[in-house]
């Protein structure tokens, strides 16, 4: 994140950026998310990480844009969104098919702003 921040501040004009920061912990991205032993388990899984997100994760993210003069946004995070998602049924949530983000990518199929792979 540092030396994007610093390609992002010394090749363009933007001073607003947008991160992913927090898609995976909230939406099961991770591999592991697939040996889940239920959804139950994966949703506390998934609660948890995101509750330990604000210790680290997202500080640092914050620390490293601020250091260049950027201002960081989070999508994923933001609580309205995170509390909507966290609200749908466990089962959801889970990945599916071996595809992690499965709800969160089948929301976007066909309209060609996330990469397939």
């Amino acid at each position: 994140m540092y030396l994007v921040s610093k390609f992002i501040r010394e090749k363009t004009d933007s001073v607003v950026i947008f991160s992913g920061e927090g898609a995976d912990k909230l939406t099961q991205g991770y591999i592991y998310f697939h040996k889940a032993p239920s959804p139950k388990a994966a949703a506390e899984e998934s609660v948890r990480l995101m509750k330990e997100l604000y210790l680290f994760d997202v500080l640092r993210a914050d620390r490293t844009t601020a250091a260049h003069g950027l201002e960081l946004r989070v999508p994923f995070l933001d609580h309205r969104f995170t509390a909507y998602y966290l609200s749908l049924p466990e089962e959801m949530r889970v990945p599916k098919d071996g595809v992690e983000k499965f709800l969160l990518r089948s929301a976007f199929a066909g309209e060609n702003l996330i990469p397939g792979d």
